[in-house]
């Protein structure tokens, strides 16, 4: 998936996929397919992705560790356990979405690269 305004071609180089662009002023360059999405997207593609891995993986831990909790309130007060495994499954989803945004910024800024800003035009 070249970038717009760049020539592209796809092919195989040994067992990687590669693909061939020709960037205007640098010549022809061997890239993979995530340094292509990457320059393609001006790396707001795999932030994004990473936010989405990171708050799938962080909402997994919330969920197991809420699910503790309604545990440890069903030893001792049966009959509200249901309602405070709903209510912690809910807002599960809530709290993890901080959390993810936080680990992610940490992670890209780690990896050397700049935060991207959010969309002005999104509301």
């Amino acid at each position: 998936m070249p970038a717009i305004g760049c020539a592209g071609k796809q092919g195989r180089i040994g067992s990687k996929s590669t693909i061939v662009l020709e960037l205007p002023g640098l010549g022809r360059r061997n890239v993979s397919r995530w340094e292509a999405l990457h320059f393609a997207a001006g790396g707001s593609a795999l932030q994004a992705l990473l936010l989405m891995l990171v708050y799938i993986a962080t909402t997994a831990v919330v969920q197991f560790v809420g699910f503790l909790i309604s545990r440890l309130v069903d030893l001792q007060f049966p009959a509200i356990s249901v309602l405070a495994f709903l209510l912690m499954f809910i807002a599960a989803f809530g709290v993890a979405w901080p959390i993810a945004v936080l680990i992610t910024e940490w992670l890209i800024v780690r990896s050397g690269r700049k935060v991207e800003a959010s969309d002005d035009r999104a509301v």
